[in-house]
This record gives structure tokens, sequence and C-alpha cells, in this order.
């Protein structure tokens, strides 16, 4: 596994955007506790974590933490997107492979792909040498995934499962919160139940909103009242 892609390698940092709402702190969902307590343990103890949930489950969320949580304990971070790395993910996997926490997003992505499967089993068995940790984030399980190499459906299969959940209206509503507070931005409740009344569930969508609101926020220096939030997102929404 020594023929890294400079190219490829090179970007990976580039992928570590720690937005403010990427962290332990401001993650939600109905089974938190215990996906943050196995994550977490992560950064302190060699694991190999699935963590198994549909979109919009908050699993990049727990990736990207992750990396900022072992970042700021001096370790060495890679984080792996698959779905974004075309057909480079022998490559992207290699790069990766000397990190002490490795991230791999989009496990789905390796379906199709026979040499970026190999590049993941020897990318697990070299962490497992080495005493590093791998998480994984998937919407299936390993046995779902089309994965044509038996001996990595076997690792995968053997890594402890952390399944996740969709969030209802009070955890939308949480999750809103939580980034205001992180980004000091001043809010009305009634201005958050018009945009949860009117918006997209889901949280991309709703987090992609609420970036336009904190930016115009910034820009006008206005509080996010009812009336301002209508002016500025209103045009978008039902």
């Amino acid at each position: 596994m020594s023929d890294k892609s400079p190219g490829v390698a090179a970007q990976i940092p580039l992928n570590l955007r720690f937005q403010p709402e990427q962290r332990f702190a401001t993650f939600v969902t109905p089974t938190g506790a215990t996906a943050l307590a196995v994550v977490q343990d992560a950064l302190v103890q060699p694991t190999v974590c699935l963590l198994q949930g549909a979109a919009d489950t908050g699993k990049t969320h727990l990736l990207l933490a992750a990396c900022h949580g072992a970042r700021q304990l001096s370790k060495r971070v890679a984080y792996v997107a698959l779905n974004a790395v075309g057909g480079h993910a022998e490559h992207a996997l290699a790069a990766a492979e000397d990190a002490q926490l490795i991230a791999i997003d989009e496990l789905g992505s390796l379906a199709d792909d026979s040499n970026g499967q190999v590049a993941l089993f020897h990318l697990l068995n070299h962490a497992r040498a080495r005493g590093a940790s791998v998480l994984l984030a998937s919407q299936r399980s390993p046995a779902e995934l089309g994965i044509g190499l038996p001996d990595l459906v076997s690792r995968l299969n053997a890594a402890v499962r952390v399944p996740l959940q969709m969030l209802g209206d009070e955890g939308r509503r949480e999750v809103l919160r939580l980034r205001a507070q992180s980004q000091g931005l001043e809010f009305d409740e009634a201005a958050l139940d018009w945009l949860l009344t009117r918006a997209d569930r889901r949280l991309t969508v709703l987090m992609g909103l609420w970036r336009q609101l904190d930016h115009a926020s910034s820009v006008h220096k206005k509080k996010l009242t009812l009336p301002f939030v209508r002016e500025t997102i209103g045009d978008q929404l039902r």
C-alpha cells in the first residue's frame, strides 16, 4: 500500500473543514448517548466502528466531529468521502493509511470498485497492526453493500456497529438551536417555528437555510425575527 497518489493525498486535508455544527457537543440523535460514547472511545483506544443509518441521520457529522476531536488531541487524522473521489478510492485510502484516526464516509460507493475494496481491506489490516482507529459510515449493513470481497465483508461485520436513527421534529429544532448557540446567533422562537413548518425536513436543507440566515443576520446586524426570516428566505419555501 505504498503507491500513494500525491494529488489525492493533498486533497484529503481540504475535506476537513470543521464547521461549528460538526462537533460532538452539537450532535443530536435519538441514540445520541450510545453513539457518542462509542465514537469518542475511538479517539483514545484503537477500534473499528461502523456507523449505520439512513441518509440524514448524522453519520458525516459524527465522522467530522471525531476528526476534530482527534486533531485536538494532536493526532493525525484522515477523512475520505468515497462518493467524492470518483475512481480514485484505491489511492485515497492508501493516502490515509498513516493517520491515527481514519474516517471513511459513504462506504456503499465501493460496491462496484474491486480495487477500492482490496485497498480498504489492507487499510483495515494496517490500522489494526498500528493501533489506529477506523470509523466507517454506511446506509446499509456489510452484507447489503454489494461488496464482492468476502474477507472485507468479514472485517466489516466484526466492526462495532452503531445504529443511527432519523430525528423527529423536536430533534430538528434542537439541532437548529445548537447551531445558533455555536454561532452566537440570536433568533425568535416564532421564526424557528415558521421555518420548521415550511422548510424541507431534511437536515442538509435546513442547515443550508440556517447558514443563509446566519450570513444575512451578520451582514444586516439583525436578530432572526419572523419578519426578517420571511424576507430573507420566504421565496425559497412553500
